[in-house]
């Protein structure tokens, strides 16, 4: 598949491209930094959160979907 690298630089990429990073999986609700954290993948997971300054909505899409765990 690649390693973290090459997942790095398909989300940089991705987010030129204009794609949305807090867009959530109808099945599992989880958004694209769900998906780094979960696979450990660290380097997109910082992307992600460069991107997006790592607060603000980001963190109400992680806290909305802790509380929709419980």
């Amino acid at each position: 598949m690649g390693g973290s690298d090459e997942a790095s630089q398909a989300v940089t990429w991705l987010l030129r491209q204009g794609a949305d990073p807090y867009v959530r999986c109808r099945w599992t609700n989880m958004a694209a930094i769900h998906y780094a954290s979960y696979f450990d993948v660290a380097a997109a997971a910082a992307v992600l959160l460069d991107a997006t300054k790592g607060i603000g909505r980001l963190h109400s899409v992680l806290k909305q979907h802790h509380l929709r765990q419980k």
